[in-house]
């Protein structure tokens, strides 16, 4: 079982059977928060093209041109998002850098956009109401349990450490 990274892992299931179908809008930049081996940020940057593609770690342990070592809780700047996944840290451990990626996300989705990132469940661990952070920044919420039926959701919640209940889908309304 892949817990770091890998065709296994949570972000590569989600992507896959889910985030591919996805309309993301045409303007704006692909970002994955929390790159860790690459794995996944790869795949985007087949799906995407790597001139929109880009990726936020603490680490670059790929020496991935596209890959930028930052700190979520100092960044200080601006870029349009047309599609983010937020797996930054450990929720459990340290929520503040998974609470900063979201928020900074947001702020930066263009109309139409989608985020990836932690759900509802998180709220007592976050300390905010996350769906109503989302509805702040004009923003609807899905819980990817919603799609319990596909079979991409099924694989994630019977053969993997991670389920759907804890993620979410947030689209920025258009």
């Amino acid at each position: 079982m892949d817990t770091i990274g890998g065709k296994n892992y949570k972000s590569t299931i989600v992507f896959n059977g889910l985030v591919k179908k996805l309309k993301i809008p045409s303007i704006g930049f692909c970002v994955q928060m929390g790159v860790n081996t690459g794995y996944t940020f790869n795949l985007m940057k087949k799906h995407f093209g790597e001139h929109r593609t880009r990726g936020i770690d603490l680490f670059n342990i790929n020496n991935d041109p596209y890959v930028y070592e930052l700190n979520i809780n100092e960044i200080d700047f601006n870029i349009p998002i047309a599609y983010a996944e937020n797996d930054i840290g450990n929720v459990n451990e340290d929520p503040v850098p998974r609470l900063n990626g979201m928020k900074w996300a947001l702020k930066n989705l263009v109309p139409g956009g989608i985020l990836i990132t932690t759900s509802n469940v998180a709220n007592n661990q976050l300390g905010i109401d996350v769906d109503i952070l989302a509805s702040e920044f004009d923003c609807k919420t899905k819980r990817l349990d919603n799609y319990n039926n596909k079979n991409w959701a099924k694989h994630l919640n019977e053969k993997t450490i991670w389920n759907t209940i804890s993620l979410m889908m947030v689209t920025k309304f258009i």
